[in-house]
């Protein structure tokens, strides 16, 4: 199932990132603060950044076009489909570009 794909990638991804923080407290240049460190790198792993940067690579490299769909006198980019396909890894355009996939 396609869920357990997603779910084995995150949690992948989610310890290379506890795994890379350990690395990194572990090397001399960091031992001075150890309690510091230790203290961002609760902080700095989280599941929601992996959910992020996961999300993010499902339209990699995809160009959107949204012309002609929104009314003139809303900014496209204040759009939560606009958002969404951003939020996705996708580049949005106000016009049809050579890239617009």
């Amino acid at each position: 199932p396609r869920i357990l794909e997603i779910l084995q990638k995150v949690h992948a991804k989610f310890f290379a990132e506890v795994d890379r923080f350990k690395l990194r407290e572990k090397s001399p240049r960091n031992s001075e603060n150890a309690s510091r460190k230790h203290e961002r790198r609760k902080i700095s792993v989280d599941v929601k950044n992996v959910l992020q940067k996961v999300r993010a690579e499902i339209l990699a490299g995809v160009h959107c076009v949204f012309s002609g769909i929104f009314p003139t006198n809303v900014p496209p980019q204040s759009t939560d489909i606009w958002r969404l396909a951003e939020a996705f890894g996708a580049v949005c355009q106000n016009e049809l570009v050579h890239k617009v996939t």
